[in-house]
Protein backbone atom coordinates (compact mmCIF):
# COMPACT_ATOMS: atom_id res chain seq x y z
CA UNK A 1 0.00 0.00 0.00
CA UNK A 2 2.85 2.37 0.84
CA UNK A 3 4.47 1.72 -2.54
CA UNK A 4 1.29 2.44 -4.46
CA UNK A 5 0.86 5.65 -2.47
CA UNK A 6 4.23 6.91 -3.75
CA UNK A 7 3.73 9.48 -6.54
CA UNK A 8 6.32 7.77 -8.79
CA UNK A 9 4.53 4.39 -8.69
CA UNK A 10 1.54 4.24 -11.08
CA UNK A 11 -1.44 2.45 -9.51
CA UNK A 12 -2.15 0.45 -12.66
CA UNK A 13 -4.04 -2.82 -12.36
CA UNK A 14 -2.19 -6.03 -13.23
CA UNK A 15 -4.90 -7.74 -15.27
CA UNK A 16 -2.98 -11.02 -15.60
CA UNK A 17 -2.69 -11.32 -11.84
CA UNK A 18 -6.41 -10.60 -11.44
CA UNK A 19 -7.18 -13.32 -14.00
CA UNK A 20 -5.01 -15.81 -12.07
CA UNK A 21 -6.93 -14.99 -8.91
CA UNK A 22 -10.33 -15.38 -10.54
CA UNK A 23 -9.29 -18.67 -12.19
CA UNK A 24 -8.14 -20.10 -8.85
CA UNK A 25 -4.48 -19.98 -9.91
CA UNK A 26 -3.40 -17.94 -6.88
CA UNK A 27 -0.20 -19.99 -6.21
CA UNK A 28 0.87 -19.89 -9.87
CA UNK A 29 2.77 -16.61 -9.58
CA UNK A 30 4.62 -15.78 -6.37
CA UNK A 31 6.19 -12.52 -7.59
CA UNK A 32 3.46 -10.28 -9.02
CA UNK A 33 0.74 -8.34 -7.22
CA UNK A 34 -2.56 -6.81 -8.30
CA UNK A 35 -0.54 -3.73 -9.27
CA UNK A 36 1.54 -3.85 -12.45
CA UNK A 37 4.51 -1.91 -11.03
CA UNK A 38 4.67 -3.55 -7.58
CA UNK A 39 6.34 -6.91 -7.01
CA UNK A 40 6.21 -9.05 -3.87
CA UNK A 41 8.93 -10.97 -2.10
CA UNK A 42 8.53 -14.73 -2.34
CA UNK A 43 7.94 -16.72 0.86
CA UNK A 44 11.16 -17.78 2.64
CA UNK A 45 13.21 -15.20 0.71
CA UNK A 46 14.95 -12.01 1.81
CA UNK A 47 15.84 -8.88 -0.10
CA UNK A 48 19.06 -6.96 0.46
CA UNK A 49 20.04 -3.57 -0.98
CA UNK A 50 23.81 -3.25 -1.22
CA UNK A 51 25.85 -0.69 -3.16
CA UNK A 52 22.80 0.33 -5.14
CA UNK A 53 21.95 -3.23 -6.18
CA UNK A 54 19.14 -5.50 -5.03
CA UNK A 55 19.88 -9.09 -4.05
CA UNK A 56 17.19 -11.68 -3.40
CA UNK A 57 17.97 -15.08 -1.91
CA UNK A 58 16.16 -17.92 -0.21
CA UNK A 59 16.85 -18.23 3.53
CA UNK A 60 14.70 -21.25 4.35
CA UNK A 61 13.56 -24.45 2.64
CA UNK A 62 11.16 -27.15 3.75
CA UNK A 63 13.10 -30.20 4.90
CA UNK A 64 10.66 -33.06 5.41
CA UNK A 65 11.48 -35.35 8.29
CA UNK A 66 11.42 -39.09 8.24
CA UNK A 67 8.57 -40.34 6.07
CA UNK A 68 5.73 -41.80 8.08
CA UNK A 69 3.99 -44.72 6.41
CA UNK A 70 0.97 -45.73 8.49
CA UNK A 71 -0.37 -49.14 7.58
CA UNK A 72 -3.99 -48.51 8.55
CA UNK A 73 -6.57 -45.74 8.67
CA UNK A 74 -6.45 -45.85 12.48
CA UNK A 75 -2.71 -45.22 12.43
CA UNK A 76 -3.13 -42.31 10.04
CA UNK A 77 -5.76 -40.79 12.35
CA UNK A 78 -3.52 -41.27 15.39
CA UNK A 79 -0.54 -39.69 13.62
CA UNK A 80 -2.61 -36.70 12.48
CA UNK A 81 -3.97 -36.18 15.99
CA UNK A 82 -0.45 -36.35 17.41
CA UNK A 83 0.88 -33.73 14.98
CA UNK A 84 -2.19 -31.53 15.34
CA UNK A 85 -2.03 -31.64 19.16
CA UNK A 86 1.68 -30.80 19.09
CA UNK A 87 1.02 -27.84 16.78
CA UNK A 88 -1.63 -26.51 19.18
CA UNK A 89 0.58 -27.06 22.24
CA UNK A 90 3.46 -24.94 20.96
CA UNK A 91 1.07 -22.10 20.09
CA UNK A 92 -0.41 -21.98 23.58
CA UNK A 93 2.91 -20.70 24.95
CA UNK A 94 2.83 -16.94 25.37
CA UNK A 95 3.77 -14.17 27.79
CA UNK A 96 0.35 -12.61 27.17
CA UNK A 97 -3.24 -13.80 27.29
CA UNK A 98 -4.13 -16.55 24.79
CA UNK A 99 -7.57 -17.17 23.36
CA UNK A 100 -9.13 -18.82 20.32
CA UNK A 101 -11.86 -18.12 17.83
CA UNK A 102 -14.85 -20.45 17.63
CA UNK A 103 -17.01 -20.25 14.52
CA UNK A 104 -18.82 -23.57 14.83
CA UNK A 105 -17.03 -25.04 11.82
CA UNK A 106 -14.85 -28.14 11.94
CA UNK A 107 -11.57 -26.18 11.79
CA UNK A 108 -11.96 -23.88 14.79
CA UNK A 109 -13.99 -26.49 16.73
CA UNK A 110 -11.16 -29.01 16.39
CA UNK A 111 -8.62 -26.44 17.51
CA UNK A 112 -10.73 -25.40 20.50
CA UNK A 113 -11.34 -29.00 21.56
CA UNK A 114 -7.61 -29.80 21.61
CA UNK A 115 -6.54 -26.49 23.19
CA UNK A 116 -9.20 -26.71 25.91
CA UNK A 117 -8.13 -30.26 26.75
CA UNK A 118 -4.50 -29.15 27.05
CA UNK A 119 -5.33 -26.21 29.33
CA UNK A 120 -7.72 -28.31 31.41
CA UNK A 121 -4.75 -30.41 32.54
CA UNK A 122 -3.25 -27.22 33.99
CA UNK A 123 -6.52 -26.26 35.68
CA UNK A 124 -7.25 -23.48 33.19
CA UNK A 125 -10.05 -22.76 30.77
CA UNK A 126 -9.73 -21.54 27.19
CA UNK A 127 -11.23 -18.12 26.36
CA UNK A 128 -13.09 -18.39 23.05
CA UNK A 129 -14.40 -15.57 20.87
CA UNK A 130 -17.41 -15.96 18.59
CA UNK A 131 -19.91 -13.93 16.59
CA UNK A 132 -23.41 -15.31 17.09
CA UNK A 133 -27.00 -14.50 16.24
CA UNK A 134 -29.65 -13.98 18.90
CA UNK A 135 -31.14 -17.46 18.43
CA UNK A 136 -29.71 -20.70 17.09
CA UNK A 137 -32.66 -20.98 14.71
CA UNK A 138 -31.40 -17.94 12.80
CA UNK A 139 -27.94 -19.37 12.19
CA UNK A 140 -26.77 -22.98 12.13
CA UNK A 141 -23.22 -22.03 13.14
CA UNK A 142 -24.51 -20.16 16.21
CA UNK A 143 -26.13 -23.39 17.35
CA UNK A 144 -22.88 -25.29 16.85
CA UNK A 145 -20.96 -22.63 18.77
CA UNK A 146 -23.31 -22.96 21.74
CA UNK A 147 -23.00 -26.75 21.67
CA UNK A 148 -19.21 -26.46 21.78
CA UNK A 149 -19.41 -23.97 24.65
CA UNK A 150 -21.65 -26.36 26.58
CA UNK A 151 -18.95 -29.05 26.53
CA UNK A 152 -17.04 -27.12 29.19
CA UNK A 153 -13.45 -26.06 29.52
CA UNK A 154 -14.03 -22.82 27.66
CA UNK A 155 -14.71 -19.23 28.70
CA UNK A 156 -17.10 -17.70 26.15
CA UNK A 157 -16.57 -14.17 24.86
CA UNK A 158 -18.85 -13.00 22.12
CA UNK A 159 -20.13 -10.36 19.80
CA UNK A 160 -23.56 -10.49 18.22
CA UNK A 161 -24.17 -10.20 14.50
CA UNK A 162 -26.06 -7.00 15.26
CA UNK A 163 -23.02 -5.52 17.02
CA UNK A 164 -20.86 -6.27 14.00
CA UNK A 165 -23.05 -4.00 11.88
CA UNK A 166 -22.75 -1.23 14.44
CA UNK A 167 -18.95 -1.15 14.48
CA UNK A 168 -18.14 1.92 12.41
CA UNK A 169 -14.40 1.31 12.84
CA UNK A 170 -14.73 -1.82 10.69
CA UNK A 171 -16.54 0.13 7.99
CA UNK A 172 -13.77 2.75 8.01
CA UNK A 173 -11.15 0.01 7.66
CA UNK A 174 -13.01 -1.51 4.71
CA UNK A 175 -13.28 1.86 2.96
CA UNK A 176 -9.56 2.46 3.46
CA UNK A 177 -8.54 -0.75 1.69
CA UNK A 178 -6.57 -0.03 -1.46
CA UNK A 179 -5.55 -3.54 -2.49
CA UNK A 180 -7.88 -5.44 -4.77
CA UNK A 181 -9.55 -8.51 -3.26
CA UNK A 182 -8.40 -7.76 0.30
CA UNK A 183 -11.63 -9.39 1.53
CA UNK A 184 -12.14 -7.49 4.80
CA UNK A 185 -14.36 -10.22 6.37
CA UNK A 186 -16.16 -7.92 8.79
CA UNK A 187 -17.28 -10.65 11.22
CA UNK A 188 -13.76 -12.02 11.66
CA UNK A 189 -12.34 -8.51 12.09
CA UNK A 190 -15.01 -7.77 14.70
CA UNK A 191 -14.05 -10.89 16.66
CA UNK A 192 -10.37 -9.90 16.54
CA UNK A 193 -11.25 -6.38 17.67
CA UNK A 194 -13.26 -7.71 20.62
CA UNK A 195 -10.34 -9.94 21.67
CA UNK A 196 -7.97 -6.97 21.52
CA UNK A 197 -10.36 -4.86 23.60
CA UNK A 198 -10.57 -7.65 26.19
CA UNK A 199 -6.77 -7.65 26.58
CA UNK A 200 -5.77 -10.65 24.44
CA UNK A 201 -2.68 -10.42 22.29
CA UNK A 202 -2.64 -14.02 20.98
CA UNK A 203 -5.64 -15.54 19.23
CA UNK A 204 -5.64 -18.99 17.65
CA UNK A 205 -8.07 -19.61 14.82
CA UNK A 206 -8.90 -22.05 12.05
CA UNK A 207 -8.90 -19.42 9.30
CA UNK A 208 -6.99 -20.68 6.29
CA UNK A 209 -7.49 -24.39 7.00
CA UNK A 210 -9.76 -24.72 3.97
CA UNK A 211 -7.05 -23.07 1.87
CA UNK A 212 -4.51 -25.65 3.03
CA UNK A 213 -6.61 -28.81 3.14
CA UNK A 214 -9.48 -28.05 0.75
CA UNK A 215 -10.00 -30.16 -2.37
CA UNK A 216 -8.40 -27.50 -4.60
CA UNK A 217 -5.29 -27.09 -2.46
CA UNK A 218 -1.95 -28.14 -3.99
CA UNK A 219 -0.62 -28.95 -0.50
CA UNK A 220 -3.61 -31.22 0.10
CA UNK A 221 -2.92 -33.07 -3.15
CA UNK A 222 0.70 -33.65 -2.13
CA UNK A 223 -0.39 -34.91 1.29
CA UNK A 224 -2.89 -37.35 -0.24
CA UNK A 225 -0.20 -38.69 -2.58
CA UNK A 226 2.23 -39.22 0.28
CA UNK A 227 4.55 -36.56 -1.13
CA UNK A 228 4.41 -34.24 1.89
CA UNK A 229 4.50 -35.67 5.45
Amino acid sequence: HALVAHPEVPALLNEVRVADYLADLEPADLDSTFYRHVQRLRPAHLLKLESGRLHVRRYWSLRPGERVSPTSTEQRVDEFLHLFTRAVQVRLRSTGRVGATLSGGIDSSSLVAVAAAELRQAGRSLPVFSATSATSADCRESGMIRRMQALGGVEPHGISHEEVGERHDLLEEALAITNAFDQPMSILRAVYARAREDGFNVLLDGAGADTLLGHRSWAARLIRRGRLP
